[in-house]
């Protein structure tokens, strides 16, 4: 049997809820003595950079997206490492066009639990637009 601690997994958007889920998660692998991996999907940001634009997304507007999820992991690795030094912290960027829940989905299977920011949308707001939450509980 493996002693190896799964990890905390920390899903990551750049969103004010998702930095909240990274402080609560920080405090729990502190308290569980447990690494903690932080992953983001590229297909949030490449989907949001397509609708700026009128046609198939630029190799340029591809690479800007990247840029921007990968600077957002790097800042909330730091973040971590201040905040609690003594935990291990991974990342990993999603580079498929898989989605959010999907991305959480594959990662449940090694981890020990998964964290997420919620959007406070309310029940109505979920339905209407569908809540990785609801995908990954």
């Amino acid at each position: 049997m493996s002693t190896e601690k799964l990890p905390i997994v920390v899903a990551l958007d750049g969103s004010p809820e998702a930095g909240a889920a990274l402080d609560w998660a920080l405090l729990e692998a502190q308290s569980r003595t447990t690494p903690l991996r932080l992953v983001c999907s590229l297909a949030p940001y490449k989907s949001f950079l397509a609708r700026q634009t009128d046609g198939p997304m630029s190799v340029s507007r591809q690479q800007q997206a990247q840029t921007v999820a990968a600077t957002m992991l790097a800042t909330a690795a730091e973040h971590s490492a201040t905040v609690a030094p003594e935990v291990t912290v991974t990342t990993h960027l999603y580079h498929d066009d898989n989605d959010a829940a999907k991305v959480l989905l594959a990662e449940s299977a090694r981890a020990s639990t998964i964290v997420l920011g919620s959007r406070r949308r309310g029940a109505l707001g979920s339905a209407v637009m569908g809540s990785v939450g609801t995908a990954v509980s």
